[in-house]
Formats: C-alpha cells, sequence, structure tokens
C-alpha cells in the first residue's frame, strides 16, 4: 500500500509506520512487488484502491 506524505502529525506518524514495515520486510521478493504494483498504478490509473 502506498501513503502519501502529509502535513499532520498523524500522517507523518503514520508514513513512519509504512517506512518501518518496509525495513523490516526488505528483500527482492518484497522489492519485486512494490515494482509490480507501482506499474499497475501507472498503466491503470483507474483501478486503483483506496
Amino acid at each position: 500500500m502506498n501513503y502519501p506524505y502529509g502535513a499532520s502529525l498523524d500522517d507523518s506518524r503514520s508514513k513512519l509506520s509504512y517506512d518501518l514495515f518496509y525495513v523490516k520486510n526488505f528483500g527482492v521478493l518484497f522489492d519485486l512487488l512494490i515494482i509490480l504494483q507501482t506499474l499497475r498504478v501507472v498503466l491503470w490509473p483507474g483501478n486503483t484502491v483506496r
């Protein structure tokens, strides 16, 4: 899941939790999943889940 940068403290905390999740789960397969999800969003922008 992607999370935009926010202006509030709560938004920053939420983003930090996603960043820490990435650091804890670092790996080639996880990076490949992120790349595939990014391609899906770029190629088919109307199908994003919010």
